[in-house]
Parts: C-alpha cells; structure tokens; sequence
C-alpha cells in the first residue's frame, strides 16, 4: 500500500481529522465556518473541504494565515509521498534508476552478490572435502 493509500485510509476511517491538526485548526477556524460549516467532523471532511478551497484556484479566498498553513500542508505530504518507500520491486527498480546515485547503488549491489556468491561456493567446497574425508575413514 502506497503512503498515498494508507493516509487516503486513515482519512478514510477517521482517525484524521482537522483537530488533528491544531496548528492548521487554530490558523483555519473562521474559514471553517465560512466555507466548510456544513461538513461534519471526521474521517478527514474538514481537511478535504480546505484543500478543496485551496486548489480550486481560490486560496485568496482563504484567511492569509490559513491559506499558508494549508500551502504548508500540502508541501508536507507532497514531500511525504516523494520518500514514502517503495511497495513493489518494480517500483524499487524504478526509483533506483531515476535515483542520482544508481551507478553507486547498482555496484555496491553486484559487489554484494559477487560477494556472497565467491563465499557461498568457498564454503560449499569446505563442506564437500569434510564429507569425502569423513567416507574415506
């Protein structure tokens, strides 16, 4: 599940709500009324209503103090989305090729297996000798 998805659930089952928030309820609470006063509490309604007011080209609509926390917001979970870990190896893969490092990463990962490849026969080759000699006794 995507950090996209799992805030979308948490929304979703209400356990984020707008007093969540503080900061954002404090700075918002008269836009609240004005624009969002028939929208009940929880499951996130009051966030989605803000966020709807903001990016429908209208944040000037907004209280100054309101408009940039929620700008504010939305930065923060953009940002959260972009670190947010991968779900799937395709998606790993991806990100690794898109990263700045992947030559980096990419040869510390063949080192790693060379690695564990040159160990794993050196040490199946220990093994097989102790079993000839213990046949041979």
């Amino acid at each position: 599940m995507s950090f996209a998805q799992e805030v979308g659930r948490i929304m979703h089952e209400g356990v984020a709500d707008i007093h969540n928030d503080p900061v954002l309820f404090t700075h918002c609470m008269l836009d609240l009324k004005h624009f969002c006063s028939d929208i009940p509490f929880g499951s996130g309604k009051k966030i989605v209503c803000l966020l709807e007011v903001y990016t429908t080209n209208k944040p000037s609509k907004l209280s100054d103090d309101c408009s940039r926390q929620v700008s504010m917001r939305v930065d923060m979970w953009d940002s959260a989305v972009k670190v947010a870990p991968p779900d799937s190896l395709p998606e790993l893969a991806s990100l690794i090729m898109q990263s700045e490092a992947r030559s980096t990463i990419l040869t510390s990962g063949t080192v790693v297996i060379i690695v564990l490849l040159v160990f794993g026969c050196f040490i199946g080759r220990k093994c097989r000798r102790r079993k000839k000699r213990g046949k041979s006794l």
